[in-house]
């Protein structure tokens, strides 16, 4: 069976978004517990988790969910979401995408 186009270009957002995640946790043990980098890293594993795990976003029935994570999460859930939304989009996705870093 051959894999068309655009199951060539998930298979290859998956694989960018396991890798992501890998260097998220990664980051975030090397951060304290809690802190605003650890938050900042785990918003960044949470959003590859929602594009590995479509259905979690089922589970949250609305966007109020990311009002109440603290704003490091927030800050970098939306980073990781924008950075792995151009490379659903991109015609030729990248299969590393670069680890999002706290300001």
């Amino acid at each position: 069976m051959m894999t068309t186009d655009r199951q060539h270009r998930r298979l290859t957002l998956l694989t960018a978004a396991r890798t992501l995640a890998h260097d998220a946790t990664a980051a975030a043990g090397e951060c304290q517990l809690g802190s605003r980098d650890w938050n900042f890293f785990h918003g960044v594993e949470t959003a590859t988790r929602h594009v590995l795990h479509p259905e979690m976003t089922a589970v949250r029935d609305d966007a109020q969910w990311l009002d109440a994570e603290a704003p490091a999460f927030r800050n970098g859930f939306l980073e990781a979401s924008t950075l792995l939304s151009v490379t659903a989009t991109a015609e030729i996705p990248p299969v590393v995408l670069p680890l999002p870093r706290p300001r």
